[in-house]
């Protein structure tokens, strides 16, 4: 039962039924250009429509079906940058991207191999009931037809949507329809010369002048007006009420719901979301490659729900995908896991945890145990925690092992050689049953005032010399579940590094 009234897919699940009274059957659409790689920003749109699909269910019963359309049909423009063997794609520009060999040679094309690349991330995530659909395969056998007419039909419609938003030179060659030409095999770009009733005429690259039908995959149509023509096909079961899409989409939208108004269609409920963004601030592309983060690394050394949970938040808000800050990521999702938090409601159940140990304090454990989930499965178990899952205690250690870099300064300055001492005695006098955190963490406060007058710099000096970070976890919690032995060793470490 959905109960956050105020959540941004709740309302999403409200404007549908609104603007859609009398369909009887839901699709929700997501897309997907299979001219590259997906990434995490791929994935994440398909989770987030998922969430309006779960939505959906808690306040009406109507089916609801969830699309993945691939334009595999469309021109591959150019060769991706993060693909091996991609000069052997050269004499394949333009193509349909159906139609370009896979360099890897493991599929029937390069459209197909980044497909399957998509389909394997959405099982990963548990995302099987969204269903793959291929535009190479409604446009060849036939399901576009009735569409395609009626564009060729209202083409100049569609022109005086289009003309006035490009340029003087664009203008001249602009057609909503691409021919396939038969020779070159080619996804043309070149202009129409003719329109007839259920044909164009055209100038293919040889020169010669060619008539060709507009059905059953002859012709593709351009990206913006193929994004409208999505909306205004309609099957059995219903039509598609609703696509999600990114800022940088932002035009295209605008500009397929204007065809719909000219055709007299209406346009699916639409909600616009901000780019992930790289650690260095520029979006993520499946072209270029220049994601840290990808869906495989992440279930790696984090849990898919904490993914989930980072997506489901200001979806509207431009994010920073840093993999350095995924301890704060993942520790987010715990707590509201812990505390039982209503946005969970449109998580996938399946990847809900609750743990009794931070994230972060499991990757300082891992550390100092040499990336060993047992030896730190270990560490807990003698504490009497036993509500941390194994697999989030081995995702810590992956991460560890494969992501923290450090940047340890030696312990120079006296004030804080001599704090770091005092603590290793007052560690050192505790019995083993006394290493609590409530026990640690009132003299970690103490010994730094005594030894500086800002607390804060206190911390920073001691996580530079214990962990080679600026921060880290709570300490007494991490000294407690560390043991005595290992985090006098720590201290001593620091102490004696030059």
């Amino acid at each position: 039962m959905i109960t956050h009234d105020q959540s941004w897919c709740l309302k999403q699940a409200h404007s549908i039924l609104e603007s859609f009274p009398d369909e009887e059957h839901l699709i929700l659409e997501t897309g997907y250009g299979p001219s590259g790689r997906a990434h995490l920003g791929t994935l994440v749109e398909n989770i987030r429509t998922m969430m309006v699909a779960r939505a959906l269910r808690a306040i009406t019963s109507k089916p609801i079906t969830i699309l993945c359309l691939a334009d595999d049909l469309d021109g591959m423009r150019k060769i991706p940058k993060n693909i091996e063997n991609g000069d052997s794609l050269k004499p394949y520009i333009d193509w349909p991207l159906c139609c370009v060999p896979d360099p890897e040679g493991q599929h029937d094309s390069f459209g197909e191999s980044n497909i399957a690349t998509l389909q394997t991330m959405l099982d990963a995530w548990g995302l099987d009931n969204v269903t793959m659909i291929r535009a190479s395969d409604r446009y060849k056998s036939g399901e576009y037809n009735q569409v395609l007419l009626n564009i060729l039909k209202n083409h100049q419609k569609v022109l005086d949507v289009m003309l006035p938003h490009l340029g003087e030179e664009r203008r001249q060659t602009y057609s909503p329809f691409m021919p396939i030409c038969p020779k070159t095999k080619k996804v043309l770009t070149t202009g129409v010369l003719e329109y007839r009733e259920s044909t164009i005429i055209y100038r293919n690259p040889l020169d010669e002048i060619v008539e060709t039908k507009v059905t059953d995959g002859a012709c593709k149509l351009q990206w913006k007006v193929d994004l409208a023509m999505h909306w205004m096909w309609k099957s059995s079961k219903g039509r598609v009420v609703y696509e999600m899409y990114g800022k940088d989409l932002l035009s295209s939208i605008e500009m397929a719901t204007q065809i719909c108004h000219a055709l007299e269609c209406k346009p699916p409920v639409t909600m616009m979301y901000e780019m992930f963004l790289n650690p260095d601030g520029a979006r993520m592309s499946k072209s270029r490659g220049n994601s840290a983060l990808t869906p495989q690394s992440w279930n790696e050394i984090a849990p898919a729900g904490s993914l989930e949970y980072f997506a489901f938040q200001t979806p509207m808000r431009a994010k920073r995908l840093d993999i350095m800050q995924l301890p704060t990521y993942v520790d987010q999702f715990i707590n509201a896991c812990n505390d039982d938090h209503p946005d969970l409601q449109y998580l996938n159940p399946n990847h809900l945890l609750k743990s009794d140990v931070t994230y972060d304090v499991l990757i300082e454990l891992a550390i100092i145990s040499r990336g060993s989930a047992d030896i730190v499965a270990g560490m807990l178990q003698r504490h009497k925690i036993n509500n941390t899952p194994m697999n989030l205690i081995e995702q810590a250690c992956n991460y560890a092992n494969t992501i923290v870099v450090r940047d340890f300064t030696p312990v120079t300055e006296e004030w804080v050689r001599s704090g770091m001492q005092e603590l290793y005695q007052f560690l050192e006098t505790l019995a083993e049953t006394n290493m609590t955190p409530e026990n640690i963490q009132p003299g970690c406060y103490e010994i730094g005032k005594k030894h500086s007058a800002d607390l804060k710099l206190w911390f920073q000096k001691l996580y530079n010399a214990l962990f080679g970070t600026t921060n880290g976890p709570r300490l007494g919690t991490f000294f407690a579940y560390a043991g005595k032995e290992m985090s006098l060793n720590l201290i001593n470490n620091a102490l004696h590094r030059v």
